[in-house]
């Protein structure tokens, strides 16, 4: 996780503290913040290929890409709730920026 946006994304983790969900609805438009999102988003799609595996994360993303809500997708594919998967993922990333 190395790059101008990873080291941006550190910059907001110092003055924000570490995330415990992913951003969605309208804190995607927070100003300033955009960029910091889509990398949040990007973690998550490697912690999800990581953990479980290339087919479960392309399955994940198009059952909810289809219209099923996340809640869902997250017990479905993963067998986890949503806030399991997002707690888990928040600990990789706290992991991954040490």
């Amino acid at each position: 996780m190395t790059s101008e946006r990873t080291a941006n994304s550190r910059a907001v983790i110092r003055q924000t503290g570490y995330p415990s969900s992913l951003p969605s609805g309208p804190a995607w438009d927070l100003k300033g913040r955009v960029e910091y999102h889509y990398w949040l988003g990007h973690s998550a799609i490697g912690f999800l290929v990581e953990r479980y595996g290339e087919q479960k994360m392309f399955q994940l993303v198009a059952e909810h890409y289809r219209g099923t809500a996340i809640d869902a997708v997250t017990q479905d594919v993963l067998g986890a709730s949503s806030e399991e998967f997002e707690q888990a993922w928040a600990a990789y990333l706290k992991a991954e920026l040490r």
